[in-house]
């Protein structure tokens, strides 16, 4: 599947499984999941076609433009693992993305919705 803004399932699941390395050297006291591996929380932003991973702690993140996908992922997680991870969050922010396009403009002079030619009831 072709995604746009250029966003590559490969590219993501490279970061998810270099953020799931790094999760091996933290302190699993700090960040275990429920069977005690280490986890931590990982998220696509979209935002003017540019693609950003973050990882950790969400409240550190100042930057809250954009579309968002949100996932987590264990210490020594397999690709396929991450790149099932990176198809959640591409998708995630996708669809948060399809729920904030603006509604299509009216049409002032026909006074139809331009989109489906349903009469406008304002315009």
């Amino acid at each position: 599947m072709r995604y746009p803004h250029g966003i590559k399932v490969q590219d993501i699941a490279e970061e998810v499984r270099a953020y799931a390395d790094d999760l091996a050297g933290e302190n699993p006291d700090d960040i275990a999941d429920e069977e005690g591996a280490p986890s931590g929380d990982i998220r696509l932003q979209i935002d003017d076609g540019f693609v950003t991973v973050h990882t950790g702690d969400a409240s550190y993140d100042t930057d809250h433009s954009g579309y968002w996908g949100l996932s987590s992922v264990t210490s020594g997680a397999s690709m396929r693992e991450c790149r099932n991870v990176a198809r959640d969050l591409i998708r995630q922010a996708l669809d948060d993305e399809a729920e904030h396009v603006p509604a299509p403009q009216l049409c002032r002079e026909h006074q139809y919705h331009s989109r489906f030619d349903i009469p406008a009831t304002n315009c």
